[in-house]
């Protein structure tokens, strides 16, 4: 949803690829979009609660947050991110693909 509310405005043809293979006991996955991009001096805030630069036109600032503890809370995975103007946006996940220990009683624990 980040890539049509914020990316597309201005893109004549816009295009998501998604990618995914398996890496040794790693899942790795990128998602990569032909949008604006994004201003070098945001890359900082981007994964921020509450940060948005729709504010007041329907963007609550919560979903690159929510990626982000996904990934690195919950799943103990790793995330990268790049961007330039004009060029889109890329962002690259690695995750396990079985859960560590301390991870499995967590989520072990949330389901009771």
């Amino acid at each position: 949803m980040n890539s049509i509310n914020h990316a597309f405005d201005d893109t004549e043809s816009p295009k998501i690829i998604i990618e995914f293979e398996k890496q040794g006991d790693h899942l790795y996955l990128s998602y990569q979009d032909n949008g604006c991009g994004i201003e070098p001096a945001l890359h900082h805030r981007i994964f921020e609660p509450f940060y948005t630069s729709k504010r007041g036109r329907g963007g609550s600032g919560l979903g690159l947050n929510l990626v982000f503890n996904l990934v690195k809370q919950k799943l103990d995975g790793e995330l990268q991110f790049e961007s330039e103007p004009g060029k889109g946006a890329k962002f690259m996940f690695l995750i396990p693909l079985s859960l560590s220990t301390h991870i499995a009683r967590h989520v072990s624990k949330d389901k009771h």
